[in-house]
């Protein structure tokens, strides 16, 4: 007797592999194994352990007036305060460092160069130096136009009204010399 299996022919080794129609049902398969749904089990409670310990889905802490946050805080909206001292400081520094800017105006220049020639034409026409003195139209022309030793009284410095200011300042501070 002989225990040999039967010969098996091609046709019959590619009936033998059987699988499903198509991809899903394929997927649906391997789906219902239990090494799979194992695996499929842990993914989900390690997402949930996960989503415990980090919160919860509570909203981040929020911070007060007066904490100090131990890393950075980026805001998402750009926070401005009108700083009225800080303002006016960076425009006299702004104004202190521009450039000038000529602009050539031709016509003002013509205007102030008429006006220069109406006031000594009407100056010429006194007949003499009295005559500008008594007229007050004549007298102002002259103090504008003469240089300031001639037309200005000099400025006088009085020594008591100094020493009077420096040891009024002194009366405040301590340690002050006169």
């Amino acid at each position: 007797m002989s225990f040999a299996s039967p010969r098996r022919h091609r046709a019959s080794r590619t009936n033998a592999l059987h699988l499903p129609p198509n991809l899903f049902a394929r997927g649906y398969e391997t789906a219902r194994r239990p090494d799979v749904l194992l695996r499929v089990a842990a993914f989900i409670f390690a997402v949930l352990i996960l989503w415990l310990v980090t919160g919860a889905g509570t909203p981040p802490f929020s911070y007060r007036r007066g904490d100090v946050p131990q890393r950075k805080i980026v805001a998402r909206v750009d926070f401005q305060q009108v700083d009225d001292a800080e303002t006016t400081k960076r425009r006299q520094e702004a104004a202190l460092t521009a450039e000038a800017i000529y602009e050539n105006k031709p016509r003002l220049l013509e205007e102030k160069r008429q006006d220069l020639t109406n006031k000594v034409g009407r100056l010429v026409q006194a007949e003499s130096f009295d005559a500008v003195q008594a007229s007050a139209e004549l007298k102002q022309i002259w103090e504008e136009l003469s240089p300031p030793l001639m037309s200005r009284p000099p400025i006088t410095f009085s020594l008591p009204t100094m020493f009077a200011k420096r040891s009024s300042r002194c009366a405040t501070r301590r340690g002050c010399s006169t």
